[in-house]
């Protein structure tokens, strides 16, 4: 195993030799980890595998051959290696932070699945993750493929962050942030939180968020916040904007992320949603809040999941069916359009009227296009303001 990352040097340093520029170091360095090594259900006879890898930050040539060299990568994962200090006292002694990881991570790789093709492919959906992308072991090419992080970035269609509550206290956590929002639309941004936010850690997150301060961001190198901070500099008006950036955008994806829990009851909508519409307001980000507050999760769950009716919802069933493409299909199951209007009153009666079959993936979808339509541009305008 230890030959691959060896391989890889050889093939640097014919690169260097050549005169290659960043790009090309990025093509060669760039890896990818199938979803089937890092991720697992509950139940999957790879768990056991998967807990191991998550349990330690520490990287061998095993690891590295996990990964294969790719042109393009699936997700990026941006995560906290340790648990928080307080995880059992917060989560209980039998909650292991390795095995949620894999589980989420699965979770993470069947929606991606499911959208970019067939839910059966999932074990083949691609992961960044630094352990097994990067040859930990091999002190000159960690330290090439650290340098190209932000490219590395780039290549990845999207960002899912396993989003614990101390996930904003770490340095190298908030630089990946930085380069996701410059590089990235916030759309492609995924916090995974279902198996983290309770009712016990709830404040812990929104106080993290409220408290956000790159000063005090934790690391275990202090030179490295000058690498931060470069970054800052570059491409952001002033620390204070990007603090700014920062706490919006995190607050309208844990408000994205909530609105499927708090579509359920009336209580969770106001346990777990609206305590972020607050934050927003708090905050003096009375935009962000309104468009947040314009979330009717509770009225889209309940149109979701009455069921079938044998007229109007075959009708607009009937619709779908015919439909030729992604984009038709999702005019009609959505109250709100890819142009951002409403659907027509009788498309919404036959929508209420539709089959429990959709549901699941249609209320998933009126949020995900509440949240391009109503909050996407709110975000937009904070970026500008905030960028250079």
């Amino acid at each position: 195993e230890s030959r691959e990352a060896d391989r890889k040097f050889e093939a640097v340093q014919a690169l260097m030799a050549l005169g290659g520029d960043t790009s090309r170091l990025e093509e060669v360095l760039l890896r990818a980890t199938p979803a089937q090594q890092l991720a697992a259900g509950w139940t999957d006879g790879s768990m056991r595998s998967c807990i191991d890898f998550w349990s330690s930050s520490v990287g061998t040539a095993l690891n590295y051959a996990m990964s294969h060299d790719a042109d393009a990568v699936d997700i990026f994962v941006s995560h906290t290696w340790l648990p928080p200090e307080d995880w059992e006292e917060m989560m209980g002694p039998d909650v292991n932070y390795a095995e949620m990881k894999a589980a989420t991570l699965a979770v993470m790789a069947k929606d991606f699945a499911q959208e970019h093709g067939s839910f059966q492919d999932w074990h083949q959906i691609t992961f960044w993750v630094d352990k097994a992308c990067i040859a930990q072991e091999h002190p000159e090419l960690k330290k090439l493929s650290i340098n190209l992080l932000d490219n590395f970035i780039q290549r990845c269609d999207s960002m899912c962050v396993l989003f614990c509550w101390t996930y904003l206290q770490r340095l190298w956590c908030v630089y990946e942030w930085a380069c996701v929002l410059i590089h990235k639309p916030t759309e492609k941004v995924y916090l995974q939180t279902e198996l983290f936010v309770r009712e016990e850690t709830l404040p812990l997150y929104l106080q993290a968020v409220r408290n956000f301060s790159l000063a005090t961001t934790k690391c275990g190198v202090e030179a490295d916040r000058e690498v931060l901070e470069a970054k800052i500099r570059q491409a952001y008006i002033s620390k204070q904007e990007f603090e700014v950036l920062v706490k919006a955008t995190v607050i309208a994806l844990m408000a994205r992320s909530m609105a499927f829990r708090a579509g359920r009851s009336p209580k969770l909508y106001f346990t777990y949603f609206q305590p972020w519409v607050a934050l927003a307001f708090e905050l003096g980000m009375d935009e962000l809040g309104s468009a947040l507050d314009s979330c009717d999760c509770l009225t889209w769950r309940r149109v979701a999941t009455i069921s079938s009716g044998e007229t109007s919802g075959r009708k607009l069933q009937d619709r779908v069916d015919r439909a030729t493409s992604s984009a038709e299909v999702r005019e009609l199951q959505s109250p709100f359009s890819s142009r951002g209007h409403a659907l027509p009153p009788e498309h919404q009666e036959d929508l209420m009227q539709m089959g429990i079959g959709v549901n699941s993936l249609l209320f998933h979808q009126v949020i995900s296009d509440w949240f391009e339509t109503e909050v996407v541009p709110v975000l937009a305008k904070i970026k500008e303001a905030s960028t250079k």
